[in-house]
């Protein structure tokens, strides 16, 4: 009985660590690039692996990495989500980073930490055991990550440990899989902008050549479709004739 509720316990404290992260209110031409990168991390293997998704801005790296911690993040002992990660390094914040990642994984109040080198400590010394999940999003430089995830055997067997980056050139992991995004495929990306713009899934008739043409002139690119969209949803047909000739 008492292997059982050790079992249990285990169970419950796994879901009660799980963090949502919010998502947009339209998904579109996601489902498939999710499963791409679920098959990548392979979580049955117990190794530790990282998984970087690399692209463009604004094509929904974010978004993906979301959408995946979202679903898998409740089978891990211990998930984080870092955003904006190349944004606060550049602030001098990645002793505030390396505090959010222990309380996030340790589900604890935040450690006292004074600077850099410590909070590396923390971490090998904490997370060895623990299988875990960590998203860094928009990491762009080796230094941030040697102060963050240097290395696999930081954490326990089967933790996984994805990137979203533009750019892979300064990443300095010894082996790692890549995942990398392409623009939404035209018919997903007329999809996406009609859900801005008129809050269906197609344009009305009488809107659905000037339609065609914007999202064509966007490549594809979810933010645009989703600023665009959101700007013409109030506009009359002549403002969007002067915004497609602009773009």
């Amino acid at each position: 009985h008492g292997k059982l509720i050790r079992s249990i316990v285990a169970e419950v404290l796994i879901k009660l660590n799980k963090r949502e992260k919010i998502l947009p209110d339209h998904l579109v031409g996601i489902q498939d690039r999710v499963e791409d990168v679920k098959h990548l991390l392979d979580e049955g293997s117990l190794d530790v692996r990282y998984l970087v998704i690399h692209g463009m801005g604004g094509i929904g790296k974010t978004t993906l990495a979301k959408v995946v911690f979202n679903q898998i993040s409740g089978r891990f002992n211990g998930c984080s989500f870092l955003l904006g990660v190349q944004e606060a390094a550049r602030d001098g914040k990645i002793v505030q980073l390396q505090k959010q990642l222990l309380s996030e994984i340790l589900n604890s109040t935040p450690v006292e930490i004074f600077d850099s080198d410590a909070g590396i400590n923390q971490i090998k010394r904490r997370f060895r055991h623990k299988k875990v999940l960590i998203v860094f999003d928009d990491l762009d430089e080796r230094d941030q990550l040697s102060m963050l995830a240097a290395k696999g055997n930081w954490f326990g067997l089967g933790s996984r440990i994805i990137i979203t980056t533009r750019d892979t050139n300064n990443l300095a992991i010894e082996e790692y899989k890549i995942y990398q995004m392409t623009e939404l495929l035209y018919h997903h990306a007329l999809q996406l902008f009609s859900k801005h713009a008129f809050g269906m899934d197609s344009p009305p008739h009488d809107y659905d050549d000037i339609s065609c043409n914007i999202t064509r002139m966007t490549g594809g690119l979810p933010l645009a479709l989703e600023v665009i969209g959101l700007f013409s949803l109030s506009q009359r047909k002549p403002i969007w004739k002067e915004m497609l000739k602009k773009l």
